[in-house]
């Protein structure tokens, strides 16, 4: 079988062996693959640099039944800032845990790999960006492609209790029947159709407030948990470390 050469993100590493690491790359080509790179944990290597969390590059590496193997990686971005500030880190970890849970290996998305590009740099190099905003935009944009997109539709509900429905995936003015409702207000539900249907690209500089975008990802987050059966280990660290921070600055005042 022939050597692959793709663009790829990685989006989680472990240790293998003595020298060597186990990568999941997002592919251009191949979608989520999974690869050992020999070697890599040896900081003189010239694949260390080029497979750690986040790393944006270009890789040739070899098919296998079971793991690929990575022959050589050329850096395009490492989002090193990320990993600067532990809420930002955090934070930009939990898209990375979406998608390894929501794709198979070999699933390719160029789309939704392109918006999470986009999320990173944004984080990682545009100071004036809303990580909580973007972050939302995702969990959106992921749940689109997935088919799995809420309804939105505030017809004929103005001015009505707004609640989302997590048994129906959707906005309803009653709750009524099974299953959790979160309670909404109208400028929230706007705020999550305006973040779907705008390109990512045209978000770079959006602004919202940041505990409705809180509320929006906690909501996401719990329509996503439900759909895939499980929860999110990178979602909760964040959510606890928000909420001692939180408490820190009460604390403070």
């Amino acid at each position: 079988m022939p050597a692959v050469k793709s663009r790829a993100l990685v989006i989680s590493e472990k240790p293998y062996k003595e020298r060597d690491k186990i990568v999941t790359l997002f592919t251009e080509e191949e979608g989520k693959v999974s690869a050992v790179v020999k070697g890599a944990r040896n900081p003189r290597s010239q694949l260390s640099a080029a497979t750690r969390l986040f790393t944006w590059a270009e890789f040739v590496y070899w098919p296998g039944k079971g793991l690929a193997t990575v022959q050589e990686a050329s850096l395009i971005d490492p989002f090193y800032s990320i990993g600067e500030n532990l809420e930002t880190m955090m934070l930009a970890s939990y898209p990375l845990e979406l998608i390894s849970t929501f794709y198979d290996q070999n699933q390719e998305d160029p789309v939704i790999l392109k918006i999470l590009v986009y999320y990173l740099y944004y984080l990682a190099h545009e100071k004036e960006s809303d990580p909580e905003l973007l972050t939302a935009a995702f969990q959106l944009k992921l749940l689109q492609a997935q088919g799995l997109t809420p309804e939105l539709s505030l017809k004929g509900q103005q001015d009505c209790p707004l609640y989302f429905s997590m048994e129906e995936g959707r906005i309803t003015d009653k709750r009524a029947g099974e299953g959790f409702f979160y309670r909404m207000n109208e400028d929230e539900v706007r705020l999550m159709q305006r973040l779907l249907a705008t390109p990512i690209h045209k978000l770079k500089n959006a602004t919202a407030p940041k505990e409705m975008s809180v509320k929006i990802i906690r909501i996401l987050n719990h329509f996503l948990r439900d759909q895939a059966g499980k929860s999110f280990k990178t979602y909760e660290m964040w959510d606890e470390n928000r909420s001692i921070m939180q408490s820190v600055k009460q604390e403070g005042v």
